[in-house]
C-alpha cells in the first residue's frame, strides 16, 4: 500500500532498511499526482491521434467509416447508433451533447445496468439517473469531446470543433480497434470521476 502511495506521489520513500515513508506536503502531493494523471491523458490523446490519422487516410476507400460536420448531426448519429445497439452502452456527455440529452437517452431506455454514462454535472447526472435508473453514472466535469460506444465494435467520438471554431467534427466507425481505444480512454476518464452529489444517489 506505502508503494503505491509513492507511485502516486503522495508519499515520499525513505532510504534504509526498514524503509521509512513520509507524508508529502498536501500542495506537492497534489501537484505530482496531476503531473502523473496529465501524462496519462496525454498518453491516451496521442494513441487516440495515431489511430485516427491512420483511419483518416483510408476513409475514402471504407464505407464503415464516417465523417460528420454539425453538433446537430452529431446528436443524431449518436441517437440513431444507440437504437440499433444491443449490446452494453459506454455513454461519455461533454456539455455540448448535453443540448441533445434526451435524443441520446430515449434509444437507452430499459437498457438498465448495460449502459454507464459520463456526465458533466450533477445536474445532468441526475437527469441521467431519472431516464435510465438502472445506469452506472458518474461525474467528470473537464471532458474533452464525448461519444458513445456500442459493445466492442461500433463506436461514434465527437472530437470538438475543427480550426478556428469551426464546426464539431465526429467520426463514426464500425472498427474494433478504434472501438477499444475509446473503451479503454472512456475507462480512464471513469477512474478519475466521482459519484454524484446534490442529494443525489450516488452509484459505479
Amino acid at each position: 500500500m506505502l508503494r503505491r502511495l509513492a507511485e502516486k506521489g503522495w508519499v515520499n520513500p525513505g532510504d534504509g532498511r526498514p524503509a521509512r515513508y513520509s507524508a508529502r506536503h498536501p500542495r506537492e502531493a497534489i501537484y505530482i499526482w496531476r503531473s502523473i494523471r496529465e501524462r496519462e491523458i496525454r498518453k491516451y490523446e496521442e494513441e487516440a491521434l495515431e489511430e485516427l490519422e491512420r483511419l483518416s487516410a483510408a476513409v475514402q476507400e471504407r464505407e464503415d467509416i464516417l465523417m460528420i460536420m454539425g453538433l446537430e448531426a452529431a446528436v443524431s448519429t449518436i441517437a440513431r447508433m444507440l437504437e440499433q445497439c444491443d449490446e452494453e452502452v459506454f455513454l461519455a456527455l461533454p456539455p455540448e451533447l448535453t443540448e441533445g440529452l434526451d435524443d441520446l437517452l430515449r434509444p437507452m431506455r430499459g437498457r438498465g445496468s448495460k449502459a454507464s454514462v459520463l456526465a458533466p454535472s450533477d445536474e445532468v447526472a441526475l437527469r441521467v439517473l431519472e431516464e435510465l435508473p438502472g445506469a452506472l453514472v458518474r461525474v467528470k466535469d473537464d471532458m474533452f469531446g464525448g461519444g458513445a460506444i456500442c459493445g466492442t465494435s461500433e463506436v461514434a467520438l465527437l472530437l470538438g470543433r475543427g480550426r478556428a471554431g469551426g464546426q464539431y467534427l465526429t467520426i463514426k466507425a464500425d472498427h474494433p480497434g478504434l472501438a477499444a481505444l475509446a473503451k479503454n480512454y472512456f475507462e480512464h476518464l471513469w477512474s478519475l470521476s466521482r459519484g454524484v452529489a446534490a442529494g443525489g444517489p450516488r452509484n459505479g
